[in-house]
């Protein structure tokens, strides 16, 4: 079952730029595969998934990284695929 682990919108004056973040996304049923989605009003910006390895990203997908994801929120990630909590925008 899908768990949004981010999720945050900024509405300014481009219309806004969103960023969700998905556990386990649609009928995946690999609970270590994140979903990374960033958009606008026009586009897609970002439709990655990444694979949690319970130590850190693997290497042989994609791996999310700043600028596209900002550092803060890749540690928030990180924080709750490792058991963490957080109630920083869930």
């Amino acid at each position: 079952m899908s768990e949004t682990l981010y999720f945050s919108g900024n509405t300014g004056a481009e219309g806004g730029t969103y960023l969700r973040i998905t556990r386990q996304p649609g009928m995946v049923i690999d609970s270590m595969v994140v979903s990374f989605r960033k958009w606008n009003g026009r586009r897609t910006l970002l439709s990655q998934n990444a694979r949690w390895t319970g130590n850190g990203w693997d290497p042989t997908r994609w791996v999310p990284k700043p600028p596209i994801i900002p550092a803060h929120v890749i540690a928030l990630v990180e924080r709750r695929m490792c058991g963490g909590h957080s109630d920083d925008h869930a």
